[in-house]
């Protein structure tokens, strides 16, 4: 720059950014109008520059150039997908857990009737069966309560596996609207990106000019 003859009027150009931000310091001969200058920087020196940026990316196994608001809504319905596969994942999750509670609390509710086919048994199949067929649980509940021991079984209290139950229970009902509602999947997206802005988000650094406002410092004060 300083050995453009349009810049003449600038003496020395001193490069003072640190970690707070980018500055340069543009020192003028003496009797030089500032506001020329500055009309001059924004007409020859670049700072008045657009740059072209090109969004490429795999979208359904094929390269595609992307507009900006085309990667946001890309990003937007890749987010939702995302939400309702983890909604379907943790619903699974909590309906085995919840079956599972419910035969604890078949068992522990006729304890004295479970010990005595445990100790009958002859192999845990045959265990397994009659549990089946007396309390009417599933396999999972019958293999679950075989799983315990007496002693472990015997210990469990009835009133705090319910108040499990019951939070589970709830847990599912508030999965499956998660699931099935897109509303509600919307909703979630909304909350996470505005955690993710208060988290991540910083000041602003460049200060947006208007196109007209550009000109005229571009323009008419470099006449």
């Amino acid at each position: 720059m300083k050995s453009d003859s349009r810049f003449s009027p600038i003496s020395s150009i001193h490069d003072e950014t640190s970690g707070e931000g980018v500055r340069v310091v543009i020192e003028l001969r003496p009797r030089t109008p500032s506001k020329m200058m500055r009309g001059f920087l924004y007409r020859f020196a670049g700072l008045k520059r657009s740059l072209a940026v090109d969004f490429v990316a795999l979208v359904e196994k094929k390269l595609r150039r992307l507009s900006f608001l085309d990667l946001i809504k890309i990003y937007l319905d890749s987010s939702l997908r995302i939400i309702k596969r983890h909604a379907q994942h943790l619903l699974k999750e909590k309906e085995v857990a919840c079956e599972i509670l419910h035969g604890i609390v078949v068992a522990s509710a006729n304890i004295t009737e479970v010990t005595k086919i445990i100790k009958r048994a002859k192999t845990k199949r045959e265990a397994t069966k009659t549990l089946q067929q007396l309390f009417s649980l599933s396999f999972r509940q019958a293999d679950t309560i075989l799983a315990f021991r007496l002693s472990n079984l015997l210990k469990v209290e009835v009133e705090e596996t319910i108040r499990k139950l019951q939070k589970i229970e709830k847990e599912i009902k508030e999965l499956t609207i998660l699931f099935k509602e897109e509303r509600s999947q919307k909703l979630l997206l909304k909350k996470n990106l505005l955690e993710l802005a208060k988290g991540f988000a910083d000041p602003r650094r460049t200060e947006i000019i208007f196109s007209d406002q550009a000109d005229i410092l571009g323009l008419k004060d470099s006449i």
